[in-house]
C-alpha cells in the first residue's frame, strides 16, 4: 500500500519510504534510508521523501523547502579579496560573494582589475627602491663597523702591515656604496675577509 500523508503532513496509514536527510542549518544534503513511518507520524526531522538531483563536481544538493536545487559549493578553499588581496578559507554554501575571487595574485603588487589580477608596477617600483635604500644603509654599516677599529689603529700608528690593504679596501668600497642609487642600483663587490 503507497504511504499517503494528510494536509499536516501525517501519515496516513503506516508504511515504509525512502527519506533524504539535510542538514538543520546548511540544508545541504547529507544521506537517506528507508524509514518506517507509522500512521500518524510525520517523516523524522529534517528530511524530505523528494529525492535529490545526483551532485555535480563543485556543487552540492540543498532543499529549498519544496525542492532540491543545486549550489555552487567552494567550501575550504581559498578565495582572495579584490582589495586588498587578504586570501580568506570559504565557509559557506553558494557562489563566491562579491569582492572576492578565486584567483590567486601572482605578487603582493598586484591590484584587481575586475577580472584579474595585474601587476601594479608604481607600488613595485617603490617597494624595490626603499628596499634598496635600506639594503645600501646596512651594508654602509657594516662597512663602517669593519672600518672603525682599523682606523683607530691606523690613527694611532699602530695598525699591522697585513690590515693597512684590508682598511684601504674597505673603504674604497664604503664610498663606492655611497655612489649607488636605489633607483637603478649597481652593487659593488664586498671585500674578501
Amino acid at each position: 500500500m503507497t504511504l499517503t500523508f494528510d494536509n499536516n503532513g501525517h501519515a496516513e496509514n503506516a508504511g515504509e519510504l525512502r527519506v533524504y536527510y539535510f542538514d538543520g542549518n546548511t540544508k545541504e544534503f547529507v544521506g537517506w534510508s528507508d524509514e518506517h513511518i507509522a500512521a500518524g507520524v510525520s517523516l523524522p526531522g529534517n528530511s524530505t521523501d523528494v529525492a535529490p538531483e545526483i551532485e555535480a563536481d563543485g556543487f552540492v544538493s540543498v532543499f529549498t523547502g519544496a525542492q532540491w536545487e543545486q549550489r555552487e559549493d567552494h567550501r575550504k578553499q581559498t578565495v582572495y579579496r579584490t582589495d586588498n588581496r587578504t586570501p580568506v578559507v570559504v565557509d559557506y554554501i553558494g557562489k563566491i560573494k562579491d569582492g572576492y575571487t578565486l584567483i590567486k595574485p601572482s605578487t603582493s603588487f598586484d591590484k584587481w582589475d575586475g577580472t584579474q589580477w595585474v601587476l601594479d608596477a608604481d607600488a613595485k617600483h617603490i617597494a624595490d627602491v626603499a628596499a634598496n635604500a635600506e639594503k645600501k644603509s646596512a651594508l654602509l654599516t657594516e662597512a663602517s663597523q669593519v672600518i672603525a677599529p682599523l682606523k683607530d689603529a691606523l690613527d694611532g700608528d699602530y695598525i699591522d702591515d697585513s690590515d693597512k690593504p684590508v682598511l684601504t679596501a674597505w673603504q674604497k668600497y664604503r664610498y663606492e656604496l655611497t655612489k649607488v642609487d636605489p633607483v637603478n642600483p649597481v652593487w659593488p663587490s664586498k671585500p674578501a675577509e
